[in-house]
């Protein structure tokens, strides 16, 4: 077998491979969209299928929107627009330190307060929502 046709079978079977990732995404996303509680998931699924098709990682991402999806429906939970902002970077980006966190808040909302974030992400920890990442020095995530 000659390399290019080695190397044209490696792509065919990514190409496979991301199929089928796309195809349970799609398959989830119809799951999600059908349960009104979570409802909000099925904008971050689709979302997260575009950065999930270019990258390799969808099951830890659907993991945190499913973490997402379970802080959004717990009872007694209300969450102000800069702490769901919060809570939906963590769900999209995964573990974030502060700094990060409030970029990706900037680029969506137009404006951010690293003073703000940091008030909002320690009220989040204090109710559970957030933790201290593993194996960060800083970073913070969904508690699942």
């Amino acid at each position: 077998m000659s390399e290019r046709e080695d190397y044209s079978k490696t792509l065919r079977g990514v190409d496979e491979k991301l199929e089928t990732i796309i195809r349970r995404l799609d398959y989830l996303e119809d799951l999600i969209a059908k349960y009104p509680e979570i409802l909000q998931l099925a904008d971050l699924m689709r979302i997260l299928g575009l950065g999930a098709r270019l990258s390799n990682e969808p099951v830890k991402a659907i993991r945190r929107l499913i973490s997402l999806g379970k802080t959004v429906s717990r009872p007694g939970v209300e969450l102000d627009e800069t702490s769901q902002l919060i809570v939906q970077v963590l769900a999209v980006k995964g573990p974030l330190n502060l700094s990060q966190v409030t970029r990706e808040i900037m680029v969506r909302r137009g404006k951010a307060s690293r003073k703000t974030i940091r008030k909002r992400m320690k009220a989040l920890l204090d109710e559970g929502i957030v933790r201290k990442a593993e194996g960060y020095k800083s970073a913070y995530e969904l508690v699942e």
